[in-house]
This record gives structure tokens, sequence and C-alpha cells, in this order.
């Protein structure tokens, strides 16, 4: 759900499978993913509606379209216990239930495990729909309990008090038009202010023209403001008629609020069902869109997966994502061994097992051409270690404690994933550990593992520990090039090709040389034999001159020709030149 240098869902399982439509689909999501069902059934009836989502597409589509009409119910019903609940809210929460009743209409199209089950549960909640409909305004004037929430013909009391009001304000635009036609002030007006209430307005150029019995209220840079008897009456009259409205509008909020407040237990209900019918459709929806299929669960027997991909690489890569398949059973393919150098693929292969198994027993179909897995009761992985310095715990440290809690947890109904055991330390101990690890789980827990390893004496193991196979990532070597295929075949790895890895990564050519000479001493002897030390120096910089003078010469004796119209005999002298040269170089090697 989130990876481990940011704490964002891009790059995350979460995120390839999130196609929920709302936001309580969206934390039911997750919740399934951090709780995998352990239960068969409940597995096989998550499958089956997946699959009837799967079979009507057009359906679904609909169904997305009913969904995301839906607000977050599960928030609003918080909302309504705490009484934080607004206008805008009811809104929100009337035209979602109207929405209801197009998802329950579209159930009814699916087979028997969608619609037996939501469509005799789903509670469309008419009722409350109605009592929302019926009370609040189409668009409220206010939020929280001031007046303008409550809609017309609600509440008698409140209507003859909203008539009453409006009576008074038509009496005071008459009271305007009076005193624009008595004083003959044509720019005359009444205004309204919260420091001095209702006021007449007379123009600046007009202000002598004002009546006597006019009392000034305000004097202004271009007008006068004044009031009369008749208006501070007038106004006396609208301001105690809205104290009305207002105190009955509030009684009738509290009332209300009571009232829906009451319905909550069936809102959670049908908000419960939504969202797992969100959650439903949004497996289908990437089933659908990225060729999942559904896996065959058994309460025991062997992983069988057969072109699994990683869900999330095969999304983030621009390139077409390498299918491999996974067999493990009890008897004598329990634990794969897979050897390979880095950028191969081996921790992509061990997290890829990992996730179908998770995906398949949260209800998931799986990314496979077809998939036969057992229940697990637990997945354990050992994928990763960092330093926890504040707890004073080395990279080892972290490694070690977190393979003892497997050791010390698993059953032989776990999935153990294993990456790298044994590599925080010297040679000689992290291979008597990781050795002794597999030799552990083989005997005493008997756990379906992936245990990917640099040691390439690790391979050793099959045929004596019971259960262990060999596989490595496959390689294609062209000189001393190397191309990664990303495939896992049978068989054990006998290279690490760390120094290729490192040209890749762009170290110095220095560097690069220097590391295969360190590398072919270490293969013949000692590489701080004095002996030798004057024999295997090495020119860096005549070897670096003479690379780029070959390169140079390859690029100006073949670069300009067609291949289809060089001879023969002017292949072999050319070829001939570029050999001399290479001999140059094999003489400054050691």
């Amino acid at each position: 759900v989130e990876t481990l240098r940011e704490k964002d869902t891009v790059g995350t399982l979460f995120w390839v499978m999130d196609q929920t439509k709302t936001p309580m689909g969206k934390r039911l999501l997750r919740k399934w993913m951090e709780n995998p069902l352990v239960s068969a059934r409940d597995i096989a009836t998550r499958h089956a509606a997946v699959a009837e989502f799967v079979r009507h597409p057009a359906r679904r589509g609909d169904m997305r379209m009913a969904l995301a009409k839906i607000a977050d119910i599960e928030r609003l019903c918080g909302k309504l216990i705490y009484w934080r609940v607004s206008a805008r809210d009811f809104v929100a929460l009337r035209d979602s239930i109207a929405a209801i009743a197009d998802v329950k209409r579209l159930l009814g199209g699916f087979e028997a495990a969608l619609n037996t089950y939501f469509w005799d549960n789903l509670d469309i909640l008419e009722d409350v729909h109605s009592k929302i409909r019926e009370a609040i305004a189409e668009t409220p004037l206010s939020d929280s309990g001031e007046a303008g929430i409550f809609a017309e013909g609600h509440n008698a009391e409140l209507d003859a008090a909203r008539a009453l009001k409006n009576q008074l304000l038509t009496a005071l635009e008459n009271f305007e038009r009076a005193e624009k036609q008595a004083t003959g002030i044509r720019g005359l007006k009444v205004g309204h202010n919260k420091v001095f209430g209702y006021y007449i307005e007379v123009p600046g150029s007009q202000r002598d023209a004002a009546p006597a019995h006019y009392q000034r209220k305000q004097t202004l840079s271009n007008c006068e403001r004044f009031v009369t008897a008749e208006l501070v009456k007038l106004q006396d009259n609208i301001l105690t008629s809205t104290d009305s409205i207002m105190n009955i509008e509030q009684a009738l909020w509290s009332r209300f609020r009571k009232e829906i407040a009451l319905e909550v237990p069936r809102l959670q209900m049908a908000a419960h069902m939504l969202a797992t019918i969100d959650v439903l459709q949004s497996m289908a929806e990437i089933a659908d869109n990225y060729n999942y299929v559904c896996p065959q669960m058994t309460p025991g027997g062997a992983i069988d997966i057969r072109e699994g991909r990683h869900p999330v690489v095969e999304r983030l890569s621009p390139e077409c994502f390498v299918a491999n398949d996974t067999y493990l059973d009890d008897a004598d393919n329990k634990i794969a061994i897979i050897t390979g150098p880095n950028m191969a693929g081996k921790s992509t292969f061990l997290r890829q097992v990992a996730l179908i198994c998770i995906m398949a027993q949260m209800g998931s179909f799986v990314p496979a051409a077809s998939a036969k897995l057992p229940i697990f009761d637990r997945v354990f992985t050992r994928v990763g270690a960092a330093d926890d310095l504040a707890r004073g715990q080395s990279t080892f440290m972290v490694e070690m404690t977190e393979t003892a809690n497997i050791l010390a947890n698993a059953t032989h109904r776990s999935l153990v994933i294993l990456d790298e055991i044994g590599r925080g330390t010297g040679t000689v101990d992290g291979f008597s550990i990781a050795l002794s690890v597999v030799e552990y789980i083989s005997t005493g827990i008997s756990a379906k593992t992936l245990f990917a390893t640099h040691y390439h004496e690790m391979t050793a193991a099959e045929g004596k520990v019971p259960g262990v196979r060999n596989y490595r990532m496959q390689v294609r070597e062209d000189g001393e090039n190397i191309t990664f295929l990303h495939k896992v075949v049978p068989g054990g790895a006998d290279k690490s090709y760390g120094i290729f890895v490192a040209k890749l990564a762009g170290l110095p050519d220095a560097v690069i040389l220097r590391s295969m000479q360190i590398q072919h001493q270490l293969e013949t002897g000692s590489i701080f034999d004095d002996s030798a030390a004057s024999d295997e120096k090495i020119d860096l910089e005549a070897i670096n001159k003479e690379l780029r003078n070959i390169n140079r010469m390859f690029l100006e004796e073949f670069g300009a020709y067609d291949e289809d119209k060089l001879t023969p005999e002017e292949a072999i002298f050319k070829i001939r030149k570029v050999k001399d040269a290479m001999g140059k170089l094999e003489g400054l090697w050691p």
C-alpha cells in the first residue's frame, strides 16, 4: 500500500488495483489487501462475484457511473452521530441515496453471485430519501440552522413566518416608492447595513430636498442617510419576523438531525454493501483491462502458476513484461533456490509470486495465464533491510531479526520469500547461515519457499536437502556483453556478472579494468602477491588509448561500407588490420 521510499501509493499493488469509484470502496480495498481471506468458501464467493462483473463489461460500466454519483456515506454517518452535519451534507446524502436505486436496478441484470445476495439485502432507503427531499431545500441558502435550509411546505409555522416576512419586505418596497413620489427625489432609495439597519439614502445633490421629518442618520461625501418613524417600525417588524424564522428553523434543524441520525445503522449497512460492490467491480475492471485470470484455490496442494507476471512492474515498465512459471509442492519441489546476476529479475520474480498469492486470497483475479494456488495462512518476506540506527541495529542485525521471526512463526501452510539471506556479513558466515536456514525450513517447517541468493555454492543443496530445486535467471552472453532475458529456467548460475552490472551503472573505465584484473588474480592467486606485482602492472592509459584506436579504426574500415557490396578479399584485408591493432592491446595485458 506504500513504497519504502515514499508514503505514496504510486508504484504499489494498491495503486494498480484501485479502480474504485467511491471513497468507501477505496478504504475497503485497502482493508481487503491488508487482510486477505483464509476461508476457501469466502474466497470463492468473491471470485464468483468478480467473474460476473468481468463477463458483463457494459453493465459494469453502467455500475461504475452509478457508483461515481455516491458520496462518502460512511463519513456522513460520522458527522450525523457527532452533530457536525451541514445542510450540504444532507444534499449529498439525498443525491447518494437516489443513486443507490440505480445500483440495485443494475444488480438485477447479473447472475446469482451478485444478484441474489446484494439484490435481496441492499437497502435503497426510500423513506430516508423522502424525508430529506421533503425537508431540505433543493439548494439550501445556509448550512447549519440559519434561515433558508428547509423547503417550502415542510412546516406550516415556518411557512407562515416566511409569508409574514415576505409581506413586510413588500411593504418596504412600497414605502420606497411612496417616498420617491412624495419627495420628488428620483435618486432616493432604501438601503440596509449591519450597523444602521434600514435607512433612506438621498443623493448629495438633492440633500436639501429632504423633508423636515427625515431624521439624519449618516453623512457621506456623496449622499445623506435618514430614517423615519415609519421605517423604524417597519424594520422592527422585519427583525422580529427574521428572529421568528431563525428560531423555528433551529428547532426544526435539531429535530431533523436527530431523526435522520436514528437511520445511521441502515445507512452504514448500505454504505458497506456499496463499498463491497465497488471493490468487486474494481477488481473486475483491472482483470478485464490487463488480462488477469481467476485462480483455482485449494486448502492445500501446489503452487502452479503459468506465465505469471508482476502486477506493478508490468504496469510501470515500458517494455513487454517477461512472464514466468512457478511450481512449488509439498514434496520434491518445496524450496526453489534462484541464482543469477543482479538486475536479472530474481527479486521481481519472488515478489510477483507473493503478490499473486495475496491477490488471489483477497478475492481478486491474478496476472497469469492460469494459476492453481493453495490457501496460505501467512506470507513471510525478507526482501530488503536497512540500518535502524536509532535502535542500534545494523543492516545485518535487521536481516537476522526478520529471519528469526520467520523461522519462529512460519508453518507448513505458509509461503516464505527470502531474498539474499546472509549478504550483510562475511562470505563464509553468510553462506553458512543461508544454507542452514534452507535446511531448517526444509526439515523443520516444510513451508513452500522461494530463496534468491548470490551464493552459487547453495546450488549444491539440490539432491542433498529434501525438496530443494535449483533455478537461475537466464542470461545470454555475446563476448564480453550479456543480455538479461528475465526468464527463470531450471539449473544453477555459475557467474554473477557483477563487473558488467558495474559497467552499466557508469563506473569509470579505470575502475572496471582494475576490477577485471583483481578478479583474474583472485581466480589464479593472491592480488597482493609481491612476486607477481611487478609483472602484472597494467598501463591503464595505454590500454584506453589502444581501445580508442581500435574503435576508430573499426569505424573507418567498416562504417562507410555496404556489407552487400564488400568483396570477401576486401573484408579479409580490413579484418586483418583490426586484428593487428588488437594484438597491440594484448601485449599490454598481463
